[in-house]
């Protein structure tokens, strides 16, 4: 009769599976703390090209965009935005490694989008993608912050 000590390979495969798996919960939580510290980032930069754009704006047109400076909402959550007539932009930080975007109207607040960070698979930044919560496109596409700032200020005017 021959023996094919299933037991050690069992045991060597449970092994593997324990340590790929603690290797996996390493890398999220790094990944994790990496977005965090990257959406902080993330409105430190927009805030000032977000400015410089509603003061052109403003500049060349009769109805005026208020911008609103970093400041935190209710919950605690730091953003900036504009606001045009009764409707708002934010840029949250939503504290858990993304940026929310969401639309005011009349105090009513709609989540519209999300931005979330690329990582490679060392954790370092990519790009910035962009899911679109408004029925248009149905995965995450990579953004620059211009493209944010002229996508969200246009939404802004024309709605």
């Amino acid at each position: 009769m021959q023996l094919n000590d299933w037991e050690k390979r069992l045991a060597v495969e449970a092994n593997r599976v324990k340590e790929r798996t603690e290797t996996a919960v390493s890398n999220g939580t790094r990944n994790e703390n990496t977005r965090r510290k990257l959406t902080k980032e993330f409105l430190d930069k927009i805030t000032p090209m977000l400015k410089a754009s509603l003061d052109k704006f403003n500049g060349l047109s009769d109805s005026k965009i208020e911008f609103i400076s970093l400041t935190k909402d209710r919950r605690g959550d730091q953003y900036c935005g504009a606001s045009f007539h009764s409707l708002e932009i934010r840029f949250i930080d939503s504290g858990r490694g993304f940026i929310r975007i969401d639309m005011v109207k009349n105090k009513a607040v709609n989540e519209i989008a999300f931005i979330l960070a690329r990582l490679s698979r060392t954790g370092e930044f990519i790009t910035w993608d962009e899911k679109n919560l408004l029925g248009i496109g149905n995965r995450l596409e990579p953004v620059t912050l211009g493209h944010l700032v002229r996508k969200y200020i246009t939404l802004l005017v024309t709605s």
